[in-house]
């Protein structure tokens, strides 16, 4: 076993190959491969930041999305309660927001959400709707509601503009061309400018996310982007381009031809058949400091982790996770812990209601787990952060 402080203290090997104009290039392949590292290498302290209300109207079966913005935690259920509840940072329910039906200011698809706030807007995706519709955080009040152009699935505010993802579930030279991002004017709805072809994604435009989003959590006004199958993440630059930010290169990381041959469908058969193969696919997790870049990605039917020390301009690859932080060296992932992203100084996880059943009993009865240990009929959700080194 690799002891992950001390190869962080000396050289790096499987340095990134300088391939591409991506800003950061990794080998998977020549990685130094870390089995432990503790979160304690990264982050120099971590904290339950409060527990959700339990009031009547703030229960969520499930949380599929949350973000914070400024004084408010914005909290997502799409397929059970299909509502969308605001708290503050203490926890304290707040509000909804819209409501699920089709009369005004209501929504039929409750598909994506995402924050301005500078102007304290929330923008809600309408699937189902073909709408956007926005509302003010603080009250919840309707403001109004723009039509889509294209059926998107995501969408992220950033620079005074909205960013909708919209896929396709076709493969190959027909929709070659198609878009699959979109830059939109949040006043009107209209498409302002359009990026990536499905040749980014490996000639796919599906839709599905390891964690729910195209779009990977980072500090507000900008954003990172990785589609399922494609090996680079794309970043916002200030003037409003997208470009390629990291390139993960591996001769396991799935291809377009391997699509063709698997005969990819939209479905989980089809990825189960990649992974009896061991292809590597879907980025997730995003993570950054002015130190390391941290990320997840699915190879064979297992989880593991890029950790990119800048400094050295090296790369490992990370097996497991503990948190050495709020617990004792417990396994990162048995903690059911999802990413909500960053403020630049740290990351925010969230904890969904249901998923304290799976956690180990003996992690519960410890502080600060312990103060958490309810019925699961009286557990809303948590909030976590973690502070970069």
């Amino acid at each position: 076993m690799l002891v992950a402080s001390m190869i962080l203290l000396a050289g790096c090997h499987g340095k990134p190959e300088q391939v591409d104009t991506a800003a950061y290039c990794v080998n998977i392949d020549s990685a130094e491969v870390v089995d432990i590292l503790p979160m304690s290498s990264l982050f120099k302290s971590g904290k339950i930041v409060c527990s959700l209300d339990t009031a009547s109207a703030a229960m969520l079966g499930a949380i599929d999305k949350m973000e914070i913005c400024g004084d408010y935690v914005i909290a997502m259920d799409r397929n059970i309660r299909h509502q969308l509840c605001v708290f503050d940072r203490d926890g304290k329910f707040l509000h909804t927001i819209g409501a699920k039906g089709n009369g005004k200011g209501e929504y039929a698809d409750l598909l994506d959400f995402t924050c301005d706030s500078g102007e304290g807007l929330i923008y809600i995706l309408d699937g189902k709707g073909g709408k956007i519709h926005s509302y003010s955080i603080s009250e919840g009040e309707y403001k109004k509601s723009v039509d889509c152009s294209n059926e998107y699935v995501n969408i992220k505010y950033a620079q005074s503009c909205l960013y909708c993802y919209h896929p396709s579930l076709n493969i190959g030279e027909a929709h070659a061309a198609r878009f699959l991002l979109d830059r939109i004017e949040p006043s009107d709805g209209k498409i302002l400018e359009q990026y990536l072809t499905s040749g980014y994604n490996k000639g796919s435009c599906h839709p599905v996310m390891f964690n729910g989003s195209a779009f990977l959590g980072t500090e507000s006004g900008t954003f990172r982007l990785a589609l399922i199958f494609a090996n680079q993440v794309m970043a916002l630059d200030k003037d409003g381009k997208v470009y390629p930010y990291l390139t993960l290169n591996s001769r396991n990381w799935v291809s377009e031809d391997d699509l063709k041959e698997f005969g990819f469908r939209s479905d989980h058969k089809s990825l189960a058949v990649l992974f009896s193969r061991r292809k590597a696919l879907g980025m997730s997790d995003f993570m950054e400091s002015e130190k390391h870049i941290l990320l997840s990605y699915m190879q064979g039917f297992s989880r593991s982790h890029i950790l990119y020390d800048k400094a050295k301009e090296c790369a490992f690859v990370v097996r497991r996770l503990t948190d050495d932080l709020l617990g004792s060296k417990v396994d990162f992932g048995s903690m059911n812990l999802q990413y909500a992203g960053s403020d630049g100084k740290g990351v925010y996880f969230f904890l969904s209601p249901g998923d304290m059943d799976s956690m180990n009993n003996q992690l519960w009865n410890e502080p600060p787990f312990s103060r958490l240990h309810v019925a699961d009929d009286a557990f809303n959700g948590a909030v976590f952060y973690y502070e970069f080194i």
